[in-house]
């Protein structure tokens, strides 16, 4: 069987600068490749239909991995890669028993399948330095907040204090943040 391996990012990197463009010339499965020597020589990479896709979904099941689409707006069964949830009741319920209701979280996108749940996260707290993060403005920032994270606290970053629990089990509706000591 014949591979092509795609090189996206030995001379930039696709994924986190170009990847709509990237995404837009997969599905239509050829890429115009100009020769870095020679502007004038423009190569065409084609790619069957589906063949980047499958071939990862395929390589991923010989590695015992799964391959799974977020939110995607095109079918990928067809190469081999299920829709997947970043909060999943069918993983909750295989891996620890738990029957998650399956409520779709209305406050994500059209297409997104994950089921109701909170973010306990903070914005600017993640220190991995992803260049295609949306959640951290500024990893200056994050790598200040990690250092100040306390593991005692209530809250991820700062000193925010929860208000008490009602006799429903529920916290009140005022979330404000308490200032710490000025000497503690």
């Amino acid at each position: 069987m014949f591979i092509r391996i795609l090189s996206i990012s030995r001379r930039t990197d696709i994924p986190a600068f170009y990847g709509q463009w990237f995404i837009k010339r997969v599905r239509a499965g050829w890429f115009a490749v100009p020769n870095p020597f020679n502007a004038k020589q423009v190569s065409r990479i084609e790619l069957r239909d589906g063949q980047l896709i499958a071939d990862l979904a395929r390589m991923a099941g010989e590695l015992c991995f799964e391959i799974q689409g977020c939110a995607e707006t095109i079918d990928l069964r067809l190469w081999g890669v299920r829709p997947g949830k970043c909060i999943d009741n069918d993983l909750m319920r295989r891996v620890f028993g738990l029957a998650a209701p399956a409520r779709k979280d209305r406050s994500q996108r059209r297409v997104c399948g994950c089921i109701e749940s909170r973010d306990i996260d903070m914005y600017d707290s993640c220190t991995f330095g992803c260049a295609y993060c949306y959640a951290t403005r500024s990893f200056a920032t994050a790598r200040r907040h990690r250092q100040a994270h306390d593991p005692a606290s209530e809250s991820l970053l700062g000193r925010y204090r929860a208000p008490p629990a009602t006799s429903t089990g529920k916290a009140g509706a005022a979330r404000v943040p308490v200032q710490g000591d000025l000497f503690g």
